[in-house]
């Protein structure tokens, strides 16, 4: 169980650097476009990442290393992270297609 705070900031670092290259990397200066497809994948990324925080919250953590709060401010600063990717996610091009 413990894993599962270890993977959620990997997976969103994933899908940061994703945007980052869809919208502002080599390619998309070069060609002056956005990739729709990593953007896509990215957005994938952070809804998965909302389920399985959500998944956390409603689990059993009895017993694990952890206390109720500092899960509850580890699932809450990620929440924070998720909703401010969410709201980059309604900025940027394109955006209206996810």
């Amino acid at each position: 169980m413990v894993y599962r705070y270890f993977t959620l900031p990997l997976q969103l670092a994933s899908a940061c650097r994703l945007v980052h290259t869809a919208v502002t990397g080599p390619e998309a200066r070069r060609k002056n476009t956005v990739d729709e497809e990593k953007l896509q994948r990215a957005w994938g990324i952070l809804d998965k990442a909302w389920s399985e925080i959500d998944q956390i919250r409603s689990s059993d953590l009895s017993g694990s290393a952890f206390s109720p709060q500092e899960i509850e401010a580890y699932i809450a600063s990620w929440k924070i992270f998720m909703f401010e990717c969410s709201e980059c996610r309604d900025r940027l091009p394109l955006s209206h297609m996810y």
